[in-house]
């Protein structure tokens, strides 16, 4: 969906009950929004906002796994300008409101150690310190009761021959486990450039009759979090990603004012 800027913005409502048709699908409140419209008086705003990697403080996580923080940092910028184009009829609003930023997830992730890899189960063991019994499936049978029975590996060791090539070209992707089984995972997620542009057109064909029509633009690049290995270039994480989106919205609203205790809206978007 398309999200406005603050910059495009002149007013925003809750609405949290009494929903009209039009918003049946939503399942909560809904954030009525009216797009900023340019007057006989040019104005218009700036702004840019940073936070540098440098002054962020240490994070919880990367505290407790005692390693530095990840790369980070943030930088904001928008703007606006609007005015007349024919005096006391047309008028106009543009806005725009980009950012990039890296930003950092942490997660304890699970891995094989270098002897379970190897098939070498002889010291893998539950969090109450059992033993965790790893059986041959080809050694399964009848009990003669109804159930089955099976045997466990010899010392407790998959034979080489027996491990999966799948499962052997999976693992030579995953790190090993910082400790027993957990690796401390760190993603970078180089989130940006998203850009954001409007342009609102407002014209006045008399006192009693009004039409708009706005335009907005987005896009956005959207990471998944890599814990391990490379964005596109190094093997690692399926969870890494990049969705990128394009968002094109257009709208047409008009305002007919036939008597003054009566108003006519119609409006028609679209957007893809």
């Amino acid at each position: 969906s398309w999200v406005p800027s603050t910059e495009a913005i002149e007013d925003m409502r809750v609405q949290v009950k009494t929903n009209e048709a039009d918003m049946g699908g939503a399942g909560g409140g809904v954030f009525n929004v009216t797009a900023r419209s340019g007057s006989n008086q040019f104005r218009g705003s700036a702004l840019f906002v940073s936070k540098p990697g440098w002054a962020t403080g240490q994070l919880f996580f990367a505290k407790r796994a005692g390693i530095p923080n990840p790369p980070q940092n943030y930088s904001g910028w928008a703007g606006s300008i609007g005015g007349p184009i024919v005096r006391n009829k047309t008028f106009f609003w543009f806005s725009k409101d980009d950012y990039v930023q890296k930003s950092t997830r942490n997660n304890v992730l699970t891995f094989p150690t270098a002897l379970e890899r190897a098939g070498d189960f002889s010291q893998s063991r539950n969090s109450a310190g059992q033993l965790i019994t790893i059986y041959d499936p080809l050694t399964t049978r009848s009990n003669g009761a109804g159930g089955f029975v099976r045997d466990p590996f010899p010392g407790n060791v998959i034979p080489a021959n027996r491990i999966n090539p799948i499962s052997v070209a999976m693992m030579a992707n995953m790190p090993l486990p910082d400790t027993g089984r957990s690796f401390n995972g760190q993603a970078t997620l180089d989130d940006g450039p998203q850009r954001q542009e409007t342009l609102k057109v407002d014209h006045k064909w008399n006192d009693r009759f009004r039409t708009s029509g706005m335009y907005g633009y987005q896009y956005t690049e959207e990471p998944g979090s890599a814990f391990w290995g490379e964005h596109f270039t190094v093997a690692g994480d399926p969870g890494g990603s990049m969705l990128y989106r394009t968002i094109n919205f257009f709208s047409v609203n008009s305002i007919l004012i036939p008597v003054n205790v009566t108003t006519v809206a119609g409006p028609a978007g679209h957007n893809h």
